[in-house]
């Protein structure tokens, strides 16, 4: 008893009349914050020195301006002192006395808690932002030093005692104002989306109309800081510093946000958004939200290794089979745009697959049995590198052998995400037992069809190659459906020969 009449004669007037949102949303600009046993203070704009803590609390150590343990947050959201928040106070409360003392609060059922109650044990005190309170709100707390200040979603002990604030109420909204609703993204707290250099992503905002004018389509999302283009702008922006806007919606309503972005840049981006009234006023001028307060972590891996078939130099049977006698060579190729930002020199090879097995296809000029050939000449970002190979006739039979592109020691190309796949290439050979001529001696193949045409009378003359280019050059191969067999008639490198 003696120390509730304490407490109430250091805060010895009632807090300000606030609404469950405005509390909820003084909470949430604290988010990114460190944790700082017994201090109570951050700014509502998100800026400032956010401090760090380091070892175990109470015993641990805080340097920076601003941070709060989880009674001075919710001392501070609840605005019990009216102070602002950039005030460095703690207050006089514990999280036990949020627990077990009524002073500016009001003990609840937990399963009545609404957003901007508290939840309170011995040793944690946190302040509801949504959700069933015996289930797994959402909540924002000052965790710990490890964690700082957060927005969770987490289930809590049968311990907790719900307790309402006094003085909630309505007031005069602010002309332009959105509350937070919902979000698709990811929190920027949590681990960052993981895109790909030129990769999109959609996803949304929901933001209630809590102001007093109906929004419409002067009404936009935008990315912060104010009118400096996104490093994730997409095409369906407005323009590089605007979103979208909901249209029309009255206040009380819920306006929808849709957001496509966009794997421009490599790196790491935060990035932030806030609303504004063109021409008009920025929220976070008005009645909010800050403009930090939505915000996601991005991070875009950059397109290194990246690579799309254009062409396959080998000659082909009507069944569209690469004919190679036994005992013998057949020399051909094979081109792939870079579509990658590193060269292609001698540690970009290609490969037999599945990976590292050797190919009965490999001929003696082979870098391995398990790596074929490095590209001609170094070949750059947009430029198409020529593979040329032999494959060899070891054995009688018909096979089926896929092809990769891999970066020695680096990542195979299909990891990299980009493509191209692991069998972006497919040859069906087929091996024959050499041709014997009717003096007994084994022949290329070409005699004999001299020998027809001789008796026909005439020669014929030398054939052009024939190149039929793969059917999705258009696309690169991380997109496109593994390659069928090559069925290709392509560049025959051994022309028939008239018998002169």
């Amino acid at each position: 008893m003696v120390s509730a009449i304490l407490m109430a004669l250091v805060v010895a007037s009632a807090p300000p009349v606030m609404t469950r949102d405005e509390i909820v949303e003084r909470g949430r600009t604290g988010q990114g914050y460190s944790y700082w046993w017994g201090g109570g203070c951050w700014q509502a704009d998100g800026g400032g020195n956010h401090g760090s803590c380091s070892g175990n609390c109470p015993n641990c150590t805080h340097s920076g301006t601003y941070g709060a343990d989880c009674s001075g947050f919710v001392f501070k959201s609840w605005k019990i002192n009216g102070d602002a928040l950039s005030t460095c106070y703690h207050g006089p409360y514990t999280a036990d006395a949020y627990r077990t003392s009524e002073t500016w609060w009001t003990h609840v059922t937990r399963a009545n808690a609404e957003p901007a109650d508290i939840l309170a044990s011995s040793t944690h005190v946190v302040l509801l932002d949504h959700g069933d309170p015996w289930g797994t709100p959402t909540i924002l707390e000052a965790r710990g030093c490890s964690y700082g200040i957060q927005r969770n979603t987490r289930s809590l002990g049968s311990e907790y005692v719900a307790s309402r604030r006094d003085n909630l109420g309505a007031p005069t909204p602010p002309a332009w104002r959105a509350t937070y609703v919902d979000q698709s993204f990811p929190y920027a707290s949590q681990p960052a989306i993981e895109l790909l250099e030129g990769e999109d992503l959609d996803g949304f905002f929901d933001l209630r109309n809590d102001g007093a004018e109906t929004w419409n389509d002067n009404t936009r999302l935008a990315p912060t800081p104010r009118d400096l283009a996104s490093p994730l702008a997409d095409d369906t922006w407005l323009s590089p510093t605007r979103i979208v806007s909901p249209g029309a919606v009255a206040p009380g309503a819920v306006g929808h946000f849709p957001v496509r972005i966009r794997a421009n840049e490599p790196g790491e981006h935060l990035q932030t958004f806030g609303v504004v009234q063109e021409g008009v006023s920025w929220f976070s001028q008005s009645g909010g939200p800050p403009d930090t307060q939505l915000a996601i972590l991005v991070r875009v891996a950059p397109r290194d290794h990246a690579g799309t078939l254009t062409d396959v130099g080998f000659p082909l049977d009507a069944n569209g089979a690469v004919l190679v006698e036994l005992g013998s060579v057949l020399q051909g190729f094979v081109e792939v745009r870079n579509d990658g930002h590193l060269a292609w020199g001698d540690g970009v090879r290609l490969a037999p697959t599945p990976r590292d097995q050797p190919s009965s296809l490999a001929a003696a000029s082979w870098l391995s049995p398990t790596r074929v050939a490095t590209p001609d000449e170094v070949t750059a970002e947009g430029e198409v590198a020529r593979f040329t190979f032999e494959i060899a006739g070891a054995a009688l039979g018909e096979t089926t052998q896929s092809f990769a592109l891999v970066h020695e020691g680096v990542v195979w190309f299909a990891d990299a995400g980009f493509g191209p796949a692991d069998d972006f290439l497919r040859l069906k050979v087929r091996v024959v037992e050499a041709r014997v001529d009717e003096n007994g001696d084994e022949s290329d193949g070409d005699e004999s069809d001299g020998d027809r045409d001789d008796q026909r009378g005439d020669a014929p003359p030398e054939e052009e190659p024939i190149r039929l280019r793969p059917g999705a050059t258009t696309a690169t191969c991380a997109s496109a459906p593994a390659s069928p067999l090559v069925a290709l008639a392509l560049l025959a490198l051994v022309r028939r020969r008239a018998r002169p």
